[in-house]
């Protein structure tokens, strides 16, 4: 089974194909203690499964959800891909109203430091502080990140590369006749007991269908 890093691999390879350089293939990993970003565009919404990989329509198992984005690592000046826990992605929606802190549009005008205790480890525990400080974001920065695709046309295209695979080994088609003979199951039982029969929908709502 594919994994999200491979994913984001394959995704930095065919953005580089396609011209538009990763920013020399670099993806954020927080590290123990304080660490220092600006978010430099929209977080969008994935759901992922641990040693699985990215959901994506039809896939057909359970994930949790992440945000992902591009950022300016202030350690070394770098713009890197980052995914964030769900509680930093909400607590950056929060801040858009807040009395102190609100902004209309990316990039954040401000850094965000977010302390991570136990990094690495599945007990990893975030606290997030916006800085009080408002600034621009350096040039340099934006030169680099205007080399990226945008993060909502590499996580389309992991879900390119998660989808093929499966269909690739097999699993994907596992899948579909397991969720097709439990919707028979379910509609035998129902017609059994005189209930309507359930009408599923054709296609499962996408992660990016849902705003920010």
């Amino acid at each position: 089974m594919s994994n999200f890093a491979e994913n984001i691999e394959k995704a930095e390879k065919q953005a580089q194909q396609d011209g538009h350089a990763m920013a020399g293939g670099s993806w954020f990993k927080f590290q123990e203690g304080d660490n220092r970003v600006r978010v430099l565009e929209e977080p969008v919404l994935i759901f992922e499964k641990y040693k699985v990989g990215i959901c994506y329509t039809e896939c057909n198992y359970e994930g949790a959800p992440r945000f992902m984005a591009h950022v300016l690592d202030k350690r070394d000046g770098i713009v890197k891909l980052a995914k964030f826990p769900y509680k930093i992605g909400t607590t950056i929606a929060a801040y858009q109203t807040d009395e102190d802190y609100a902004f209309s549009e990316f990039p954040m005008p401000f850094d965000i430091k977010i302390h991570a205790k136990n990094a690495g480890t599945k007990e990893v525990e975030y606290t997030i502080t916006p800085s009080p400080k408002r600034e621009d974001v350096p040039s340099e920065a934006k030169e680099l990140m205007a080399k990226n695709k945008p993060v909502a046309d590499i996580i389309q295209k992991m879900k390119e590369n998660q989808k093929q695979k499966h269909i690739d080994d097999g699993s994907f088609q596992a899948r579909q006749e397991e969720k097709n003979s439990l919707k028979d199951e379910i509609a035998s039982a129902r017609a059994g007991d005189g209930l309507p029969e359930i009408e599923y929908p054709a296609d499962e709502i996408s992660p990016n269908d849902i705003p920010f």
